[in-house]
């Protein structure tokens, strides 16, 4: 049962990734939450250099780079200077004038992907992201087989990334 889970979990990693519908602001949280959960317990070098949550293999990473906010207070492109009200703009702009920076090679990963495992559906888009966790006493957030399924899930994409000594 727990290779099947794995090579699941593995099956359906490399299908998403492969996907060209990756969602940059869905990979934008699951950033924010590695940066914030992972990389606060373990060095970036620590990880697998094909690791798929190894924010270097990020497929956005150059456009996150170009991503700013204004002195003005408005969103700016790192790329054109363009000025955008909201960071939906800005990333609409860059996916579609900028999109030769977006990362589409065999190591590239789609982080959105990964939102069943970071549980991104409970978590608000704001950059404060731990204080606007719904709360849990009043979402039932998995049943008990839905919990096994994702710490499977997770002990897997934890194993590609880390070497077990």
């Amino acid at each position: 049962v727990k290779d099947l889970i794995v090579l699941t979990t593995i099956n359906i990693i490399i299908n998403k990734s492969k996907s060209s519908d990756c969602s940059l602001d869905l990979s934008r949280r699951v950033l924010q939450l590695i940066n914030q959960d992972v990389l606060s317990i373990v060095s970036i070098d620590s990880m697998s250099s094909n690791c798929q949550l190894n924010p270097n293999n990020n497929k956005y990473i150059d456009i996150e780079k170009h991503h700013h906010i204004s002195n003005s207070g408005d969103w700016q492109c790192g790329y054109c200077n363009k000025l955008f009200r909201s960071s939906k703009y800005l990333d609409r702009h860059m996916l579609n004038k900028h999109k030769e920076f977006v990362i589409n090679n065999s190591t590239a990963s789609c982080l959105a992907d990964y939102c069943p495992l970071f549980m991104c559906d409970l978590i608000s888009k704001d950059n404060n992201i731990r204080s606007n966790i719904k709360s849990f006493d009043k979402v039932k957030v998995c049943d008990e087989s839905d919990f096994i399924h994702r710490q499977s899930q997770c002990k897997a994409v934890i194993d590609s990334c880390f070497d077990s000594s």
